[in-house]
């Protein structure tokens, strides 16, 4: 199955809802985000480019938490979103602590509903709880010994393998989480 349309321009992520399966579309050049049924159906769509609460400039990446919240990397407004499944605005957050964003662009949800933060020109991951605390800063020069660009993130269910697309060295990282 395929759908679109002309409102897709540049799909940079999906989430799913894992509640209903709804898929969750991004679009980093009509900076909205998209809901579809499984069959592809839209539910509704929201955003537009702007810096208030609830716009975007350059959406990225894309997840989902256990209750079906969003978490969207804003890139070009240098910040985290969170949506409700049904497209409300629940927080924001810009950094980690006094660590503003310089570039934030995959994000994922684990099991736990810790929230990864790849922040591609800060070299960097920064891990959240649901709620935009600050848990842990990974930086990848220290991790991997070599300068990065980490732009996307996987975990697998364990939680234990952390998958980080590296786009100025062209590979996969591959971490792994000890408890």
């Amino acid at each position: 199955r395929a759908w679109g349309d002309e409102l897709f321009q540049h799909i940079h992520d999906v989430g799913i809802d894992p509640a209903t399966g709804d898929i969750f579309v991004g679009d980093l050049e009509r900076n909205i985000v998209r809901r579809f049924t499984a069959l592809g159906e839209e539910l509704w769509r929201v955003g537009g480019l702007g810096r208030e609460p609830g716009f975007f400039d350059a959406i990225w990446g894309m997840s989902t938490d256990s209750s079906g919240n969003v978490f969207i990397g804003d890139t070009n407004n240098r910040r985290v979103q969170v949506l409700t499944r049904d497209g409300e605005l629940v927080r924001e957050w810009d950094g980690f602590g006094d660590e503003r964003f310089v570039k934030p662009t995959g994000v994922f949800v684990d099991a736990d509903d810790v929230v990864y933060v790849c922040d591609s020109l800060a070299e960097t991951i920064f891990l959240f709880d649901a709620e935009g605390t600050p848990l842990e800063r990974w930086s990848l020069p220290e991790l991997a010994g070599f300068i990065t660009e980490p732009e996307d993130i996987v975990i697998d269910a364990a939680g234990e393998h952390v998958y980080v697309a590296e786009v100025r060295q062209h590979r996969v990282l591959h971490l792994v989480r000890t408890p």
